[in-house]
């Protein structure tokens, strides 16, 4: 099986003279070339306290044999096979670190963190002040290189870890996490004024402040998206609603003196036509009877009215009947519209409204107490 592991952060204090071509350092009275200074970062920061405590495939490899991780399997990691391929210089170099952080086995086969300096526990005091030392920051140039921000914060003081965040197509979005190696260098940072890089001005915020705009900003897109959600769907049920106007199918009658009930006239009517609906209450002095097909009211009318009066005779009541034309027969479709609308908008707020939720809410997994992740597969600014 190969592994393979792309890192996409690096310790700064891994990052010392990282841009020079030959540095010479004093290591128990022997001098590092720049290649051999590059190893020990990488090994140092594959083994360090962030990229250790979430690794978990180098966790799994610690397990099987007592923290030792072989070279075979050390070499499929590609950013240390990118500086060299010999398991022996490798290990040779690791031996000429003044850190103490790694040893190597006698045979140098093996390495393995070591045993007087176990990982710290990742308890939430620890999350806490990692998470503390932490800042967002943001406004950097799509193409600039992690060398590049790790050669401009190391004008601010050392950093423990730096993360270049990435979108899904794994480009970097101009915005990255640093962890200072001391928590004084990051209110200093953040205090400095007028902070750029090239002409780009640097904004940056604390990692919780961060973590709360971005909460707030998912919160108000969430309701917009459920505003714009619900205008939708009653624009679509007024449309749905909408009454669609047939031409002469109103029939009103005026000259009511004796209350009768709608389904009186609705049965009387129904004798010469399909009734769709009668606009009436008792004690009103005048109805709207409609119906289905177009121009039916005029039919209807002359067949109902007497012959020599001209009158709608209903039980006691002698009626005028008149079809409803033009602007009168437009107000009253409009009045109707209008009606139903308003309606179904009341129905549909009210329900929405009133709307409980019951039960346990599934807990989700906070970020306050979390280190940035060493690879970022999707990010929101």
């Amino acid at each position: 099986m190969e592994f393979q592991v792309e890192y996409q952060t690096l310790a700064l204090k891994e990052f010392i003279d990282f841009i020079k071509v030959v540095v010479m350092a004093e290591t128990n009275g022997e001098t590092l070339t720049a290649l051999e200074q590059k190893i020990i970062r990488q090994i140092e920061y594959y083994f360090g306290d962030i990229n250790l405590s979430r690794d978990r495939f180098l966790q799994e490899q610690i397990k099987l044999d007592d923290g030792w991780v072989s070279m075979e399997i050390m070499l499929k990691f590609n950013r240390l096979k990118s500086l060299s391929e010999d398991a022996q210089v490798i290990c040779d170099t690791i031996k000429k670190s003044k850190s103490g952080l790694m040893e190597v086995n006698e045979d140098s086969t093996k390495i393995r963190r070591s045993t007087a300096k176990p990982l710290p526990e990742n308890t939430r005091e620890r999350r806490e002040e990692m998470s503390n030392r932490t800042l967002y920051v943001k406004g950097f140039p799509d193409d600039v290189s992690l060398d590049d921000l790790m050669t401009f914060f190391a004008k601010f003081g050392e950093l423990e870890n730096l993360v270049m965040k990435k979108n899904g197509s794994k480009k970097f979005t101009g915005s990255a996490f640093v962890v200072f190696l001391e928590k004084d260098k990051l209110e200093e940072f953040l205090k400095a004024e007028d902070v750029k890089y090239g002409e780009n001005e640097i904004i940056k915020y604390r990692k919780d402040e961060y973590y709360k705009r971005k909460n707030e900003k998912r919160r108000q897109h969430k309701e917009q998206l459920m505003k714009e959600k619900q205008e939708q769907h009653l624009k679509k049920m007024e449309e749905k609603e909408k009454i669609a106007i047939v031409p002469g199918s109103v029939l009103h009658l005026s000259g009511f003196t004796q209350d009768l009930d709608r389904e009186d006239i609705r049965t009387f009517f129904s004798d010469f036509a399909a009734v769709a609906w009668v606009d009436y209450n008792k004690g009103d002095k005048e109805a709207w009877v409609r119906f289905f097909e177009e121009n039916q009211a005029k039919v209807v009318l002359e067949k109902t009215k007497d012959s020599d009066s001209e009158d709608i005779k209903l039980k006691e009541n002698v009626l005028k009947g008149d079809v409803l034309e033009g602007e009168a027969e437009h107000e009253h479709w409009k009045k109707i519209s209008e009606a139903k609308s308003a309606g179904m908008k009341n129905k549909k707020l009210g329900k929405m409204g009133g709307r409980k939720k019951f039960g346990k809410r599934h807990a989700k997994r906070g970020n306050s107490g979390d280190e940035p992740a060493a690879k970022v597969s999707k990010t929101e600014d």
